[in-house]
């Protein structure tokens, strides 16, 4: 999985906004921290390959717009389009 390319694209325009990502063996996808919020946003690695630009689109729309109310975040994919649900502690 490659995501620094992922964070490169999604990152463009928001470098003050997105403050880091960690990748850590055995997660299964990439969570990102948001700037000045105490937000992460997991994105799981069936999103990033199989729906990148989609992903890219919504987490950039919401980010840009600070539209975020949760602190701690999973994309998820509906089946017909991905949105953002809180996550659990587990």
């Amino acid at each position: 999985m490659c995501y620094s390319q992922f964070m490169r694209q999604l990152a463009k325009g928001l470098e003050n906004k997105i403050v880091a990502y960690d990748d850590n063996e055995g997660q299964s996808g990439c969570t990102i921290y948001l700037h000045g919020r105490k937000h992460a946003i997991f994105v799981p690695d069936e999103i990033i390959t199989l729906k990148q630009e989609e992903a890219i689109q919504l987490l950039r729309a919401s980010i840009a717009d600070n539209t975020l109310e949760a602190s701690c975040l999973i994309v998820k994919d509906t089946g017909e389009k991905l949105i953002f649900e809180m996550r659990g502690n587990g």
